[in-house]
């Protein structure tokens, strides 16, 4: 495997090309934002496989956990979460929802990075490219896209969504969730399915997680963190980890 970069105290961008490359299992304090510009990528992402085809941008935000195999020649850039707030004017911490995207415009821009990056070219137009890219895909693939339509259109979703969100520490009863909103438990099972995509207690698990790996990430004891979000032990916080992101907390704090 052959990388080349400039780093700042900006940003960093690289260009990898190898055969067959393969990257086991991190996480980065950064948005890692690369595009396949030859070969497709076999990768998983907080557990989920998923693959990335030629051409493909993908985007992860800060701790999120990946792991890829196959791709031949990849353009990246590293930016941490001051630097893209400043560059996009944004008091709110952005975050990607779209992982993988197919867009002829940011493969042109990831290009060019690369192209500056293979000549050393750090006063150039590098930090325009990169600011070009940070602000398309935001724009279209992100939470600060505010012109997208909610995904979730039933106030009765969103309320509980928000309660579900209040405290982490403990899931109410899907009894009690369909009593807060008028329905049967099975009509609210299937209304809430239908919205969101996983049950409400699978949905609260996930954000419980997401939460840990937060709180992990800026170096929170494992056990402190099992006891704040409900889990009944550190053993079960661990079991959850592992099914749900591939590694323990203990393998994710040290990546």
């Amino acid at each position: 495997m052959i990388t080349k970069q400039i780093k700042t105290n900006r940003f960093e961008a690289s260009a990898i090309w190898s055969e067959n490359v393969s990257f086991p299992a991190h996480a980065h304090d950064e948005f890692v934002l690369s595009c396949n510009i030859k070969g497709h990528e076999q990768l998983k992402l907080d557990g989920r496989t998923m693959e990335a085809p030629e051409f493909a941008t993908t985007l992860y935000n800060p701790g999120q956990i990946q792991s890829g195999v196959g791709t031949e020649l990849i353009s990246s850039v590293y930016l941490d979460q001051t630097y893209v707030q400043d560059a996009l004017n944004e008091e709110r911490e952005v975050v990607f929802d779209r992982y993988i995207v197919e867009d002829p415009l940011l493969f042109k821009l990831f290009a060019k990075v690369m192209g500056c990056v293979l000549i050393n070219d750090e006063d150039g137009d590098l930090e325009e490219y990169i600011n070009s890219i940070l602000l398309l895909g935001a724009e279209r693939y992100s939470n600060r896209n505010l012109s997208a339509p909610p995904r979730v259109d039933d106030w009765r979703v969103h309320y509980i969504l928000n309660w579900l969100k209040s405290d982490l520490s403990m899931t109410p009863s899907l009894e009690s969730m369909a009593i807060e909103v008028g329905l049967s438990k099975t009509a609210f099972l299937r209304m809430f399915k239908r919205a969101v995509g996983t049950t409400p207690s699978q949905w609260h698990r996930s954000q419980r997680l997401a939460e840990a790996k937060r709180q992990l990430r800026i170096g929170r004891s494992a056990t402190l963190v099992a006891v704040d979000l409900g889990f009944y032990d550190q053993a079960h916080l661990i079991k959850h980890f592992r099914q749900a992101y591939g590694v323990t907390p203990g393998h994710y704090t040290r990546k």
